[in-house]
C-alpha cells in the first residue's frame, strides 16, 4: 500500500505534518476530512529502487 506524506491545518489553525498509508490520494483526502483537517499538501512517497 502506498505511503503519502501530508500537511494539513486543523480547526484551531495549527499545521500538522505526518504520513499515512492509503490506496490512493482520494482515500487520503477522505481520511483527513473525517478529522476535520484542511489539506495543504499531499505527496506520495516513492520507494527508491535498489
Amino acid at each position: 500500500m502506498p505511503v503519502y506524506k501530508y500537511m494539513v491545518v486543523n480547526e484551531a489553525g495549527e499545521k500538522i505534518k505526518s504520513v499515512i498509508h492509503a490506496n490512493n490520494e482520494n482515500e487520503v483526502l477522505s481520511i483527513l476530512r473525517k478529522y476535520n483537517y484542511y489539506p495543504i499538501e499531499i505527496k506520495e512517497i516513492k520507494k527508491n529502487p535498489k
